[in-house]
């Protein structure tokens, strides 16, 4: 709990609302971007858990990645010792946590589950405390049943790892060339930017990759970037944005949700700013923005 409130703390100094941008009845300050982006996500995933296809899901994503939590939580709800302690409480806290955020989450389900982290913790010690309390010989055999179906998965995350070949099981391997590409990707990026010392991009990642090779990256809802994606801008404010920000560059992912947001958001889709492809591959797309130049005023007679 401590570090929690550390971490409200920092977001209230950095942002004036300690739940970063939630609106919570008015009483903390919200970024207006921010807020229209997120309720534009959730309403993509507003009903993911809105009918029995997506709880089969969610089991068979908990089935297979984290099985040992399971018989946990089963062992919480019906051993009378334990029914009434904190444990089970905690659980369902971090379960009603997880639900009211799937709809916020655009990585999916499997992805949305990390925020079930600490219940899945509690169900696997206590399947442990469950299985020490057997017969010697069967809970080590139980154990080593769940060792068997669960280490496999970790090199597959989030895939099957019954549904991909044992030679693909080097889950690092994969990893290894992830990284390599996004750094072979960011040089190509500064490369196409030159000597622009700040850029607009909406994937988190981008900061950290071209922080060392002096770019600062900002988010679409940053002060200085939110004019960017206000179609109602005049154009007399888009060419007091232009020149007090110096934003030249933006940087998006090729990302349906968040493409599909842009695109209605976009203000360089009309005059007086424009913008032309620079770079892309697979994953992302490089903007170059331009201005058309001032008209003079027309004296009057």
């Amino acid at each position: 709990m401590p570090l929690c409130l550390l971490w409200l703390g920092r977001c209230a100094l950095l942002t004036g609302n300690p739940f970063y941008s939630l609106d919570l009845a008015g009483l903390f300050p919200t970024n207006d971007l921010f807020r229209i982006w997120s309720e534009h996500d959730r309403s993509l995933h507003a009903n993911v858990l809105s009918d029995a296809a997506g709880w089969r899901s969610v089991l068979r994503l908990l089935a297979l990645f984290a099985p040992a939590a399971l018989p946990g939580w089963l062992l919480l709800a019906t051993r009378r010792e334990w029914r009434w302690s904190l444990l089970p409480a905690g659980v369902l806290l971090f379960l009603t946590l997880w639900w009211t955020s799937v709809p916020f989450t655009l990585g999916g389900l499997f992805y949305s589950l990390r925020v079930l982290s600490p219940a899945l913790a509690v169900g696997a010690v206590i399947t442990g405390v469950g299985l020490a309390q057997m017969n010697p010989r069967l809970g080590i055999s139980l154990l080593g049943c769940l060792l068997a179906a669960t280490l496999p998965q970790t090199l597959t995350l989030p895939q099957n790892a019954w549904r991909v070949p044992a030679n693909a099981w080097d889950g690092l391997a994969e990893r290894r060339a992830g990284t390599a590409f996004r750094e072979s990707q960011a040089a190509v990026i500064v490369q196409a930017i030159g000597p622009s010392p700040r850029i607009v991009a909406d994937g988190p990642g981008y900061q950290r990759r071209l922080a060392p090779h002096g770019i600062t990256v900002i988010p679409p809802w940053s002060p200085d970037a939110a004019w960017l994606f206000d179609p109602r801008s005049d154009a007399s404010t888009v060419r007091e944005r232009w020149s007090a920000t110096g934003l030249r560059h933006i940087l998006l992912a090729k990302f349906a949700p968040s493409a599909a947001f842009v695109e209605k958001r976009a203000r360089w889709l009309r005059a007086p700013l424009h913008a032309r492809i620079v770079w892309q591959d697979q994953h992302a797309i490089l903007l170059a923005l331009s201005l058309d130049p001032a008209t003079p005023a027309t004296p009057s007679p």
